[in-house]
């Protein structure tokens, strides 16, 4: 039922889906986390803190320094990038705080902006991005794996839900049954009302501006291994999703900011698999330096000369019996067929054709013609050998490779048939998790251990439902 349910709503497999619902529930922890500071500072303060990410960022980059640049230890680092956020956010509070207190909420939410790209300039100037700059901050937590609903979880992605999740409950706690608490709460209402009748207003805010770092912290800890690499820009502009959960909470429910944060980081996720499938097409519009190191390889031959590689998509065409208009969905597949030198330009050389001797149309195709070219394979030959779409600058003939790739693809699981199992090892992504994890620092021992425990895991579920032989 599940996997028709995933099917008919989102139009990808059930099994498929899995992953990016736990990275969206693990993204959206974060989004809560952070988006219920923002609330809480907000009530208190009425400061709506666009420089929330940037700190979080800061913080990172000073935790990545001191591991990699000094015999701190990890557990020190760690903490003290949960700790600048609290101090810096303090900091801000008390230096600019008073200054704006009485200003218009827009004019509180612009200097913190100017907080945020003050903190953007020092972190491009000493720690400048780049292929060589490049910075990882993986935390132990990551090396530890579970499977849970037929899908690999780590532990840093169960401490990003469980951590929003604490925090929200425990915020909520203190602002009720705390005096403290119920402080930040009459500043909410009414500041000046609350000043006179004693509340020491400085204090109580000072106390949001410091707890609402320490949420600027432990989100900017989080991110970096989620993201799998420290980007301050990307941590940075973390607070346009923490700030939509805000909104979602109308700056005030911490409990509709917690679901509105897991509900944003869902929606981003599971949109993911409708998004160019190409990572080399998205790298070379979202990061084109990074595009330009992209090369690609025929499949690589093994001990006794043959090489193969693995099919990512096949896309298959019936027309069931019982169709009520056969002879229409007839002509739409001699239609697609009859043009797919356009489905080749407009996938941008993703989707290959099947039928490689199909003439090409005449007239106006939507694309700069090539010349001599009569057949889709000429089409193919022409476009591999010099990329329409390549950036400029970019080393040419980089897809030539791939032009005879039929010839050395074959299907999961060759040269027996593909099996449940050994799809959802593909779709959940273990041999390139095993890779990823290696590359990030975990031992390379470990990586292989849990790829090949996920990968048990996954053949004794499907060998006990019958449908893959072996024993159980």
């Amino acid at each position: 039922m599940t996997d028709l349910l995933a099917l008919s709503v989102f139009g990808v497999d059930w099994q498929f889906l899995k992953p990016f619902i736990v990275i969206g529930l693990a993204f959206g922890g974060v989004y809560a986390l952070s988006g219920v500071g923002l609330v809480v500072l907000y009530r208190a303060t009425g400061v709506l803190n666009l420089a929330f990410g940037a700190i979080g960022a800061a913080g990172a980059l000073i935790a990545y320094w001191l591991i990699n640049h000094t015999s701190c230890p990890e557990w020190l680092a760690f903490t003290v990038c949960v700790l600048f956020g609290g101090v810096l956010n303090l900091a801000y509070g008390v230096i600019f705080g008073p200054a704006f207190a009485r200003r218009d909420p827009l004019v509180k939410m612009m200097g913190t902006l100017a907080l945020a790209l003050i903190l953007l300039g020092i972190m491009g100037w000493r720690a400048p991005a780049g292929g060589a700059f490049a910075r990882f901050l993986p935390l132990p937590s990551s090396e530890h794996h579970y499977f849970i609903a037929g899908t690999s979880v780590n532990l840093t992605q169960i401490i990003s839900v469980a951590l929003a999740l604490a925090i929200t409950v425990a915020v909520t706690i203190f602002l009720r049954f705390t005096r403290l608490g119920t402080a930040m709460r009459a500043l909410a209402n009414d500041r000046e009302i609350t000043a006179t009748l004693g509340v020491p207003v400085r204090r109580v805010e000072a106390a949001a501006w410091f707890g609402s770092g320490l949420a600027c912290g432990a989100a900017g800890l989080l991110l970096p291994d989620l993201l799998t690499s420290l980007d301050y820009a990307a941590l940075t502009f973390l607070v346009i999703a923490s700030l939509a959960a805000a909104l979602i909470g109308r700056l005030q429910s911490l409990w509709a900011t917690l679901f509105g944060g897991l509900a944003v980081g869902l929606a981003q996720s599971v949109a993911t698999p409708y998004a160019s499938i190409s990572a080399y097409r998205s790298a070379q519009k979202e990061v084109p330096e990074i595009a330009k190191d992209i090369f690609f390889t025929p499949a690589l031959k093994g001990p006794r000369g043959t090489g193969f590689s693995c099919e990512h998509v096949i896309y298959s065409y019936i027309v069931p019996q019982k169709a009520k208009n056969i002879d229409n969905a007839k002509k739409f597949l001699l239609h697609l067929v009859g043009n797919y030198d356009q489905a080749m330009y407009y996938s941008e050389l993703y989707n290959s054709p099947a039928f490689f001797d199909a003439p090409i149309p005449s007239g106006d195709r939507g694309y700069q013609a090539v010349k001599g070219a009569k057949s889709v394979r000429d089409l193919h030959n022409a476009w591999f050998t010099d990329d329409p779409f390549a950036l400029p600058g970019e080393e040419k003939g980089k897809l030539a490779v791939l032009k005879d790739a039929e010839k050395w693809s074959t299907n999961l699981g060759h040269p027996g048939p593909a099996n449940p199992a050994e799809g959802e090892v593909f779709a959940t992504f273990v041999v390139p998790n095993m890779f990823a994890n290696a590359a990030r620092g975990m031992k390379p021992e470990t990586a292989v251990e849990q790829a090949t425990l996920l990968t048990k895991t996954i053949f004794a579920k499907w060998r006990k439902k019958g449908l893959v032989g072996g024993k159980v």
